[in-house]
């Protein structure tokens, strides 16, 4: 290793450690606050709160120990729960913005084998995707994001549909190109790492969308063979 490399390394571990740092401050305060929480019959908020900085650690574990041996663990997993977090993680950000979630799940979906983290890091994208696109409509439609699941054939289905501005086919064929955005404030890299994880995953993510109409994203993957209890 050079000597530039070992640097570079060094800087990566000292900026991750001190992100950890406030990260475990922000976690140990809403501990703290969260008894107050569950008198009010909030304290489910404070618990994704807590799963998202939980989250965010181990992403940075993971970006620091990218050269290793080490890859998160899959485990089963209940998507349509996942699907609820999103809809309370995002609750403010609609709420502003005059969005209503839609959600049509599966009861009988079956749990899916998975790194939790990873796909919900997926879910957070698209979501947060769909959000961004119906704030830049600007006419007096009904603002709507509809989350999905279903079974087809030998492979379970994911949809984060949003009714907003959507695109045309030239965006949908540069999506998945990182560092390609055509957002003032976008990096052009949540997608890419998006369709990363659900090959690595053995799944594929497809998109349909037209301009003013909105756009549908589909995760196909494997079903487990163990199914929700």
């Amino acid at each position: 290793m050079t000597d530039d490399m070992k640097k570079s390394d060094t800087l990566v571990a000292e900026m991750v450690h001190e992100v950890k740092n406030p990260l475990t401050t922000v976690k140990g305060l809403l501990q703290l606050l969260k008894p107050y929480l569950v008198m009010i019959e909030k304290e489910r908020y404070a618990d994704i709160a807590i799963s998202e900085i939980n989250r965010a650690n181990e992403l940075l574990n993971a970006y620091l120990n990218s050269n290793t041996s080490i890859s998160p663990k899959r485990k089963l997993v209940c998507v349509n729960t996942v699907l609820e977090e999103m809809k309370l993680l995002f609750e403010r950000e609609a709420n502003v913005n005059r969005i209503q979630f839609h959600a049509e799940l599966d009861p009988n979906f079956p749990k899916v084998n998975v790194c939790r983290n990873e796909f919900k890091q997926v879910l957070v994208n698209l979501v947060k995707n769909a959000v961004e696109a119906l704030v830049e409509v600007k006419d007096n439609r009904m603002r709507v994001i509809t989350l999905k699941t279903k079974m087809q054939g030998q492979r379970i289905h994911v949809i984060v549909e949003d009714n907003g501005s959507g695109m045309d086919q030239s965006t949908i064929t540069q999506l998945f190109t990182p560092f390609y955005t055509e957002k003032s404030f976008g990096t052009g890299l949540g997608l890419p790492i998006c369709k990363k994880i659900i090959e690595k995953h053995d799944g594929i993510i497809s998109v349909k969308s037209q301009k003013s109409m909105g756009t549908t994203i589909q995760i196909a993957l494997p079903s487990s063979p163990i199914d929700v209890d």
